[in-house]
């Protein structure tokens, strides 16, 4: 009962925050910060008033990227090894909606859209994670991540989906490649 009650708490304290935060960077400033000393929680809160109030005012050209450079802060990332600051996959997906949302699909790039699917692995929501594996090789069949994407989509397809046809068929197109990545070689 006690992390019911301190989100009450923290509702209350972000109540006064805002009302005497006038600017919008300040509030962004402030969730950062919260971000920073791993309080989620309360960073989290602040952040959805800040997009909350940014949503109202800027345009999506202005928007989109903020919304993208919060998102990468809660997402878990394979791009760079070790995840530096705190994370929490839920949030992140939240904000990715919002994303969706606000813009367009354009907005999703190649780099965004693999890390939503591998933040979507994460979170273990294994169907929307292979949902963007797939699309990220619909929309970006070159990409860096081919392998790594036709691997994972197989792994879903086979244990996750029960679909062994489809599995199959990337496990396959995998064998047949000739380079050697580890996703080839498993």
């Amino acid at each position: 009962g006690e992390k019911g009650k301190s989100k009450e708490v923290y509702q209350i304290y972000v109540q006064k925050l805002v009302g005497s935060v006038k600017e919008d960077k300040e509030l962004e400033s402030i969730a950062l910060e919260f971000y920073k000393e791993g309080n989620l929680e309360l960073s989290e809160t602040v952040y959805d008033v800040y997009i909350e109030r940014i949503t109202k005012t800027y345009p999506k050209e202005k928007l989109i990227p903020i919304l993208i450079n919060i998102a990468r802060n809660f997402s878990y990332s394979a791009l760079g090894g070790k995840d530096e600051g705190p994370k929490d996959a839920s949030y992140a997906e939240k904000i990715f909606k919002k994303i969706e949302e606000t813009g367009t699909k354009d907005a999703f790039v190649e780099e965004l859209t693999y890390l939503r699917a591998f933040n979507a692995e994460k979170m273990k929501d294994y169907p929307k994670a292979g949902d963007l594996y797939f699309d990220l090789l619909q929309r970006y069949p070159q990409t860096k991540y081919t392998d790594e994407a036709e691997f994972k989509v197989g792994i879903i397809s086979t244990y996750i989906l029960r679909d062994i046809k489809t599995g199959r068929d990337y496990f396959e197109k995998l064998a047949q490649k000739g380079a050697s990545s580890p996703q080839v070689i498993s």
